[in-house]
């Protein structure tokens, strides 16, 4: 009986021990803030409904429009903020504390003047309201979605402060590889200070930034992207007075369109980062997929070296291009505004020497231009075009002997085309090693052009206040319709080398004239001639093209002139003569046939070909003829019906 006293006694004890106050939690608790007075303490307890601290893990609901100050670092499960104009959360004086949610946050107003971390495999929703600001990091390893924070009066957005204490450096929105940062309809992320600081408030993109719907506006930040950015069709993520980052391995999918714009005047200078203000850097490759759009306004300075790849495009819409940069094959790049875009160099440092190649396709549109500025370059690279229609302009500060305009071999720069004023280029070294196509009217004032090899395709006139020199692997294509043909006018001398062919099906009658090259001075001649139907005559200034009135093969390695005229009365008996072939397979006579009566006159090579010129009855008839070369250069002509005056011009050969 004593021994079940006992056991009854120590039970109670331990029972005493272990008993719940009417004042303590369940762990994972939800604390719901009370306090009404102005700068409550988040550590006094009679602030909370559960008359106690909230401790890690548990859950906080703050619906009230006061100031809290003295907020620990701690881990909350769900946190629900909806604070209002003047609501905030401070740190105490001497402790930068944070908030980690592991859950779920839900925010639609307040400043945390404290870090806030968004932990991996939590959410967080900001929604409209009152104007809600981080001071300190705001760290995203699981989702953060901000759903149209900005009011109709543009209020509302997220802003990014310095933090109050020293020696912890400037705020940064960072979404960590694995992380996602989702916007849905207009948001704004703003910093309090950016650019003009050594180390301004940045949002760092390590993971994935995806724009739904609407525009998320990223103001006076650094944006340094890192891995993805998606913006939706229609959507667009705009870098407003801001700084952009995009690092080599960065990816843009989506149909939508990264905008980045300036207010003022650019210092594109990362070599010192107080003074880069509305600046754009590229650092390797960016691929762009799925029609993705880069485009930078007025004011705005792309530097730094690197490939723009994939399948998007480029917009450069008054903007400056100081870096080195590469256009894909499949990367549309348009330059457009009403001012001018500059290509050009800041520095002489690396990623600041303005060079533009172009890999795609690349368009100056009507009414705007692309400027080469101050040592600036652009090269249209193999596979690479760059269109420039009626009404568009490319634009040099003159030539230094450094060409700043380059079409490499499997280039295409097209000159003209459409409606409006002809296409202009103004002081522009021009080195072609592509092709350049003249589809329509176009002036050129102050161009020093060179072509090594390529091709110049004349479909139309263009005009020159300088010369040009054709290389010995250059060609000149002349474009035929059937109301003329393309040409040159050139204020400078032509120095002719290379090939000369025609293209297109214009007529090559008999006694047409045509003048493709009118020059103040002509030196050299076309090597090859692939001229089909027309015979090529050189003059002091200039060259042309007259018709034969036949088809012809082409002529090489000789140069045309006046050759052996052979005058003979030539009966049914045949008569003989040779010309100086030279090897060729081919040789073009100049025959005039004048008869005394209806016939026809045969010329024919030894062991060769034959050319018969048909005459009616005491008229003159003059043709030019190919002959086959057989195995000599001897060759006979007679007549079929009785005698008649012929003379033979030989002309050239054809190979």
């Amino acid at each position: 009986m004593r021994t079940i006293k006992v056991t009854v006694a120590v039970l109670g004890v331990i029972a005493a021990l272990f008993a719940v106050p009417s004042t303590a939690y369940a762990d994972g608790a939800t604390f719901t803030w009370t306090c009404t007075d102005h700068n409550d303490s988040w550590t006094d307890a009679a602030c909370w409904d559960q008359g106690a601290l909230p401790r890690r893990g548990d859950s906080v609901v703050i619906d009230s429009d006061t100031p809290i100050s003295d907020a620990p670092a701690i881990s909350l499960d769900h946190f629900t903020y909806k604070g209002g104009d003047d609501a905030h959360i401070d740190s105490a004086d001497d402790v930068l504390g944070g908030i980690t949610v592991t859950g779920h946050l839900v925010w639609s107003g307040g400043k945390l003047n404290v870090p806030l971390t968004i932990a991996h495999g939590a959410t967080a929703s900001v929604t409209a309201g009152a104007q809600k600001s981080v001071e300190g990091d705001l760290t995203v390893a699981g989702t953060l979605t901000l759903d149209s924070i900005l009011d109709a009066d543009n209020d509302g957005g997220l802003a990014l402060a310095i933090p109050k204490l020293g020696g912890v450096g400037y705020s940064t929105l960072h979404v960590e590889r694995g992380g996602t940062l989702i916007t849905h309809g207009d948001d704004e992320i703003t910093g309090a200070a950016c650019c003009s600081n050594a180390h301004p408030i940045t949002v760092r993109n390590d993971g994935t930034i995806s724009v739904r719907t609407g525009t998320l506006g990223l103001s006076a930040v650094l944006l340094d992207q890192v891995r993805e950015i998606s913006v939706a069709k229609g959507a667009t993520l705009r870098a407003h007075d801001a700084v952009a980052r995009l690092r080599g391995g960065s990816t843009y999918a989506g149909a939508g369109t990264l905008l980045l714009d300036h207010d003022s005047t650019p210092s594109p200078d990362f070599g010192h980062p107080g003074n880069n203000q509305g600046a754009v850097l590229l650092e390797g490759t960016a691929s762009l997929s799925g029609g993705f759009a880069v485009a930078m306004t007025d004011e705005t300075a792309l530097a730094g070296a690197g490939t723009f790849s994939g399948t998007g495009s480029i917009r450069l819409d008054d903007a400056a291009l100081y870096g080195s940069v590469r256009t894909g094959a499949h990367v549309a790049l348009s330059v457009t505004g009403a001012q001018a875009s500059h290509v050009a160099t800041w520095t002489r440092r690396n990623g600041y020497i303005g060079k533009l190649t172009v890999g795609g396709e690349a368009t100056v549109a009507k009414g705007s231009s692309l400027s080469t500025d101050a040592g600036g370059t652009v090269t249209v690279g193999r596979g690479g075009t760059l269109s420039v229609p009626a009404g568009a302009a490319l634009v040099g500060p003159g030539t230094d002997g450094t060409p700043a305009l380059a079409n490499n071999s499997g280039g295409t720069i097209r000159l003209g085309g459409g409606s409006g004023r002809p296409t202009t280029i103004g002081n522009e070294g021009l080195r072609n090693n592509g092709t350049v196509d003249v589809l329509g009217p176009t002036t050129w004032s102050g161009v020093v052009a060179s072509q090594p090899s390529g091709t110049l395709r004349l479909d139309a006139r263009l005009r020159s206040d300088r010369g040009y020199t054709f290389g010995d692997h250059s060609t000149l294509a002349i474009g035929l319709h059937g109301s003329g043909a393309g040409s040159m006018v050139l204020g400078g001398p032509a120095k002719l080398a290379g090939t000369i062919r025609t293209v297109g099906t214009g007529p090559h009658a008999r006694g047409r004239s045509l003048t493709p090259i009118r020059s103040s001075a002509r030196s050299g001649s076309f090597g090859c001639q692939h001229t089909s139907g027309w015979l090529p005559s050189y003059a002091a200034r200039g060259m042309r093209l007259a018709g034969l009135g036949i088809g012809t093969p082409s002529l090489c390695g000789h140069t045309i002139r006046a050759g052996t005229r052979l005058s003979k009365r030539v009966g049914t008996k045949l008569v003989h003569f040779a010309v100086p072939h030279g090897g060729a397979r081919y040789v073009l006579l100049d025959v005039t046939v004048k008869p005394s009566r209806a016939t026809k006159v045969t010329i024919a090579a030894h062991h060769g070909g034959h050319a018969v010129v048909r005459a009616g009855g005491h008229r003159t008839i003059h043709r030019y003829v190919v002959v086959r070369v057989g195995s000599s250069a001897k060759f006979t002509a007679r007549s079929r019906h009785g005698k008649a005056g012929v003379r033979i011009r030989y002309v050239g050969n054809y190979r």
